[in-house]
């Protein structure tokens, strides 16, 4: 597991829905996921293994990182992904298919990705179907967004899928459907060998089976059935929206494009969990931190404690703890400042630490906030605390997680959560397929 980790363990509280809300919307407008045309790496090519091959999510990536897996194999998914330029994308990938390093599938499929790690101590198993999510305005289809979006990097993936006429990896939804027969058909699979299997660097292990043709009518069915909330992707799902726009300029001319290649999991299934993103206060200027603290008493009640654990304790669900050089603060809103804060968002630590400390107490604008050289984020408590031991971070406040039923609503409101309120774990892993127009 990820160093940090089994801090992080300490704050998790068990997120997972067990009530599931039907879908209030007709029909029509409810989600449509369909098998789509992939194209996949030539597994029986020596020079080809998933472990070189595959790559985390390009947002997640440090300029460093992406380096070392670039250097792997010259048919890495960041040369495409993190290219040095999308013109070179676009080449790249083009000399990938002309060579067949990329080998389209005969027909339109769905794929199921299976993802085994550990967490508090346990094995789980996240399942994922990978098809083609129609397209829509957000909410117009089914589809619901979760977190605020950053402009900068939906113009850097527009720029990319116009230079590659492609999607090179899927976002992440998830979905809340009861039944077992998604489960069944799962079980089924993992009784066979899968087309692909491989350990990722953050020690998950992920398994890649298509689906048979006889049960594609049941995934279309069952997702057409419920909502979707997208957990990662929101930037390019938007992206593919707008290409999709250009390409039919306008008039709604149907094309490859009408569907994002997308991975969607089911809430009521185990195996899915949401991490707390903490923060980390970052930045050349040296913040007052005895000012700071003054000030956040009047929002805050703050109270020194000596572990990580006393977090996991406090039972306000917007709680958080501020970590200095000097030791650890709990912070939990005020009862007054908390029944007049917002009745949608009161109980997400994102929003209270952006509302009532970024904010009030350290006096950072939104212009501050939004362009990201203020706050560094991490989903593990630990990696936050060495940060500030070392001397890298200022602080650190560390949150909570979100819980499932709490996103739905948000998501539902027509309204979204502020930026890094969620870490959905594990990430999906990249290049196992390709969506090419």
């Amino acid at each position: 597991m990820p160093s940090g980790a089994k801090e992080t363990l300490l704050l998790e509280t068990k997120n997972r829905s067990r009530s599931p809300k039907p879908s209030t919307l007709p029909l029509e407008n409810m989600p449509e996921f369909i098998p789509l045309p992939f194209a996949g790496y030539d597994w029986q090519n020596p020079d080809i293994r998933p472990e070189l091959v595959s790559a985390p999510p390009y947002d997640v990536l440090s300029p460093k990182q992406r380096e070392a897996l670039a250097a792997r194999s010259p048919y890495n998914l960041v040369h495409v992904d993190l290219p040095k330029s999308y013109a070179q994308a676009g080449i790249i990938l083009n000399q990938w298919h002309a060579k067949g390093v990329l080998k389209k599938a005969t027909r339109p499929l769905f794929a199921v990705l299976a993802s085994r790690y550990a967490l508090r101590g346990r094995e789980l198993v996240r399942w994922g179907f990978m098809g083609g999510l129609r397209l829509a305005p957000w909410r117009q289809a089914g589809v619901f967004p979760h977190e605020q979006t950053y402009p900068k990097a939906k113009t850097d993936r527009l720029e990319l899928m116009r230079a590659t006429k492609a999607q090179l990896s899927p976002i992440f939804g998830v979905f809340d459907y009861p039944g077992g027969e998604l489960q069944a058909l799962c079980d089924a699979l993992d009784r066979h060998p899968p087309l692909v299997r491989f350990s990722s660097d953050d020690g998950v292990e992920h398994r890649l089976w298509p689906v048979p043709l006889d049960q594609e009518k049941l995934i279309s069915k069952t997702v057409h059935g419920c909502n979707v909330y997208i957990a990662d992707g929101h930037h390019r799902y938007e992206t593919a929206l707008n290409f999709a726009h250009e390409q039919s300029g306008g008039a709604g001319s149907p094309g490859p494009w009408d569907h994002v290649f997308a991975c969607l999991c089911n809430i009521a299934s185990p195996g899915l969990e949401i991490l707390p993103y903490h923060r980390m206060v970052a930045g050349p200027a040296l913040h007052p931190w005895s000012d700071i603290l003054l000030r956040a008493e009047e929002w805050f009640s703050l109270r020194k404690v000596t572990a990580p654990k006393a977090l996991d304790m406090e039972n306000a669900p917007s709680a958080s703890m501020l970590a200095l050089p000097d030791g650890l603060r709990l912070l939990t809103l005020k009862e007054e400042d908390h029944a007049q804060s917002d009745p949608l968002f009161r109980n997400i630590g994102a929003y209270v630490l952006d509302t009532f400390f970024f904010r009030k107490a350290m006096g950072l604008t939104d212009a501050d906030l939004a362009a990201g050289g203020h706050l560094v984020y991490t989903p593990f408590a630990e990696q936050a605390m060495d940060a500030v031991r070392q001397g890298t971070a200022q602080a650190a406040l560390l949150l909570k997680p979100v819980d499932m039923d709490t996103l739905r609503e948000v998501s539902e409101s027509g309204r979204v959560m502020p930026r890094k309120s969620t870490f959905f774990h594990p990430k999906l892993p990249g290049g196992l397929l390709f969506h090419l127009f």
